[in-house]
């Protein structure tokens, strides 16, 4: 088992990391904000889960169109528009809350603003990796890049949660919106005679998405992951959702308290994400697995009897979610052919990132007529039943096998 650290000697690289960092940690001071906020205001799972389900609900529509312009256009400048786009909402967002203006309409209306701006980034960052590194050293990178998403947790959400009940909301969101600039500075200092060559597309939109959906259609190493991942998806990745409730309502915990789950969790996740990619390219068995583990850390989760008990098993949980993210990313960007990275990663973000406002909205639902440990066991059997639709092929083949 070799460690992907080494992948941070590409300098391009390097500098991608700390300003995904960097940005990373920021957007955990304005997500943990929000979702306090939203609850502070209205006191309900279903508010909560609307201005998520909000925030996601772009990439639904914006990020197969996002993939074609990853692969027609420069990742690098694309991601300087969005940083600044963002860094520009949130300042707003910084702006009225210090007013004293905001209300649970300007979330709403700035959570889907954020939302149109994520739908391109998410799968332009993704396809950047490529850029960066190149086909030998990209299952590093991918975990790696998930490393940088779960560090920033360990950090993000226990600062988050001090500033919250310290500083207040607006502290918060003039936060993120300073740590974008790091993002844009690291993305202007790479070196452009550095990063990797790819074809760029040049037909209409539409017939590039044909051509992509076709290659998923005719793929099992590609369709297999992304059709899993939409309904792990639409009905488990629900956490900012589930999580807050979980603290607030079943736990009775605080502000510090949620950041600390989050902190804890990530812990877990890095751990997670480091030990994928640090194995072989994940087999359709181990994303059955790693389905499987996601399924039983929530499920165990949802049970916690305290709130000593729910942090407790928090790295564990993690873990699982680290290790899923990273298996199902590398699975999908390993089958796609160079040309094509944008619009599979454009897929696979309408399959993962895209479904969350129906995940929040069935999470925020399930809270408000039950509980959130029913919320997470909706999510727990989705996952079983991706790890069951990975594992049925390879059942019946190994049957075939024995009879023949």
């Amino acid at each position: 088992m070799e460690l992907p650290f080494g992948v941070l000697r590409v300098r391009n690289f390097r500098l991608h990391f700390i300003g995904q960092t960097a940005s990373n940690v920021g957007t955990w001071f304005q997500s943990l904000a929000q979702a306090l906020l939203v609850l502070d205001l209205t006191g309900s799972g279903t508010a909560l889960g609307l201005v998520t389900a909000l925030q996601f609900a772009p990439t639904l529509v914006l990020a197969p169109y996002a993939g074609v312009l990853a692969d027609r256009m420069s990742p690098r400048r694309l991601l300087v528009v969005t940083a600044g786009l963002a860094a520009l909402l949130a300042g707003t967002l910084a702006t009225v809350a210090a007013l004293g203006h905001i209300n649970v309409t300007w979330l709403y209306g700035m959570a889907l603003a954020l939302g149109c701006v994520q739908a391109l980034d998410r799968p332009t960052a993704q396809t950047l990796l490529y850029e960066l590194v190149g086909p030998d050293e990209l299952k590093r990178a991918i975990g790696l890049h998930s490393v940088t998403q779960s560090s920033a947790r360990m950090l993000g959400p226990g600062l988050a949660g001090a500033a919250y009940a310290l500083l207040g909301p607006a502290a918060c969101f003039a936060i993120n919106a300073v740590s974008f600039l790091g993002v844009i500075v690291a993305l202007m200092a790479m070196r452009r005679d550095a990063l990797w060559p790819r074809p760029r597309t040049t037909r209409r939109a539409h017939l590039e998405l044909r051509d992509a959906l076709h290659q998923v259609a005719r793929e099992p190493q590609l369709r297999a992951p992304l059709l899993v991942s939409a309904l792990i998806g639409a009905l488990t990745f629900n956490f900012m959702t589930t999580i807050t409730a979980m603290v607030r309502f079943e736990l009775d915990g605080d502000a510090s308290a949620l950041g600390a789950a989050h902190a804890l969790n990530a812990v877990g996740a890095v751990l997670g994400s480091l030990l994928v990619a640090s194995l072989a390219s994940p087999s359709r068995g181990g994303l059955a697995t790693v389905c499987a583990a996601l399924a039983g850390a929530i499920l165990i989760n949802s049970l916690a009897p305290s709130l000593h008990a729910f942090l407790l098993w928090a790295p564990c949980f993690g873990l699982a979610v680290g290790a899923y993210q990273t298996a199902f990313l590398t699975a999908v960007q390993r089958a796609a052919p160079p040309a094509m990275l944008g619009r599979v990663s454009g897929l696979f973000t309408l399959g993962t990132v895209g479904m969350m406002p129906i995940a929040s909205l069935v999470a925020g639902v399930a809270i408000d007529l039950w509980s959130a440990r029913v919320a997470m066991g909706v999510g727990a059997a989705a996952c079983l039943t991706g790890a069951a639709m990975l594992a049925w092929p390879l059942a019946r083949a190994a049957a075939a096998a024995r009879s023949a």
